[in-house]
């Protein structure tokens, strides 16, 4: 089969397929699209040779005809195209991203990998992948991606790697908490990304959900779009995701937490069994166990809420000036400082020390400027990430 983007009008994205060969079977196998192929074995490996040129020089997808977009008023279904890789190397979607602009195309890259009937993903701009996706596609590969308007793809020479390349592997990522779906023996993973500038509702750093085979894990949106990667701006304070739990059967499964580590900045994640009631704290490498019923209530995606919080500011923390010889410099002392809370100190409102993040112990801010005999009032100012707040007690130098 092929995948016929363009056929796609009725707004389901399984209504692309196409048999191929369309007519005889000596069409040929182009560089640059994407097939899916039944091999008709008992078992065993199967070999198919593939003869033709080698492809060099640059390959545009677009010119090609492999990218395509129609609207059908379906944003999470449109837009879908199979494309396959036609260098005889492995090419790194990272560099074919970043490097040709790749304007109306989605930065996430999704391969189906069929031992496991789960989609790999990818994306380019967070690096960061689901499912043991990484950044190099395979020789002979085919992968998906998703056009939001006329997209354009060119891949180069210099897009080629020659890493040491094993398809599934992961690279660490930072500021996600990776949450997997597990029955014992299969696996799906969705993950929630904190980024800088990422915004509400859709944008680049986020990823549709393509529907496995076996059971699905995603998070939901406000309009009801399903994100395997759902990335949430830094400066959000006191997030709340929805779990989606789909196409699964009653049995007994676990949720498993994860990166939890990764996060740069204190956050304190919990997790919501609406079904059971239940309220609990998530560690990184928690797992929760949970069974699947009859009952709908056991799965879809009103069970399970993710909380995100950030530390709260302890206002009356007691804070100690030193004293000191003239013109020398001065420093300040929090008491019992808040793990993952930042200080720094201010005269008349003007910062006069760097910032520094709390422990959780006691917490030393120096002033930078040496000081003339006086005394000298400093107020101590907090910022936990989603704003500041003056401490009550001051400190006197």
């Amino acid at each position: 089969y092929v995948y016929d983007e363009t056929e796609n009008v009725l707004g389901g994205i399984n209504d692309g397929w196409v048999a191929y060969p369309l007519a005889i079977n000596t069409e040929t196998i182009d560089p640059g699209i994407g097939y899916s192929a039944f091999m008709r074995a008992s078992g065993g490996q199967i070999t198919i040779d593939q003869r033709g040129p080698i492809n060099l020089g640059n390959f545009d997808y677009t010119v090609a005809g492999n990218l395509t977009y129609t609207s059908t008023g379906s944003a999470p279904d449109d837009g879908w195209n199979l494309i396959g890789n036609p260098y005889p190397s492995a090419i790194d979607w990272d560099a074919m991203w970043n490097n040709e602009g790749t304007p109306n195309l989605d930065g996430t890259m999704y391969i189906r990998d069929n031992p496991s009937s789960v989609f790999a993903t990818w994306n380019a701009i967070t690096s960061t992948g689901t499912n043991g996706g990484t950044k190099n596609i395979a020789i002979g590969q085919a992968f998906w991606v998703h056009a939001t308007a006329a997209p354009a793809l060119t891949l180069n020479e210099g897009e080629k790697t020659t890493d040491s390349h094993e398809f599934f592997r992961f690279a660490p990522p930072v500021n996600f908490l990776r949450i997997a779906l597990n029955d014992g023996v299969s696996s799906d993973e969705t993950l929630v990304h904190f980024y800088e500038d990422a915004q509400p509702g859709i944008d680049k750093y986020d990823a549709y959900k393509l529907q496995n085979d076996i059971f699905n894990i995603s998070t939901l949106m406000n309009d009801g779009s399903e994100l395997v990667i759902n990335a949430i701006g830094s400066s959000t304070c006191d997030s709340e995701v929805i779990l989606n739990i789909s196409n699964i059967n009653p049995g007994n499964y676990t949720l498993d937490f994860s990166d939890l580590d990764s996060f740069e900045e204190v956050v304190t994640v919990y997790l919501t069994d609406n079904f059971t009631g239940s309220f609990n704290l998530v560690n990184n490498g928690y797992q929760y166990p949970f069974s699947v019923t009859a009952d709908s209530a056991s799965f879809g995606n009103t069970r399970f809420l993710v909380s995100f919080d950030k530390p709260d500011i302890n206002i009356d923390l007691l804070v100690i000036g030193s004293s000191v010889c003239e013109f020398e410099s001065a420093s300040i002392s929090i008491v019992e400082s808040e793990l993952g809370v930042w200080y720094s100190a201010s005269l008349n409102g003007v910062g006069v020390s760097d910032t520094i993040v709390g422990t959780g112990e006691d917490l030393v801010i120096m002033i930078q400027d040496s000081l003339a005999f006086g005394s000298y009032d400093y107020n101590v100012v907090a910022n936990n990430g989603c704003g500041s707040m003056t401490l009550v007690n001051s400190a006197t130098v």
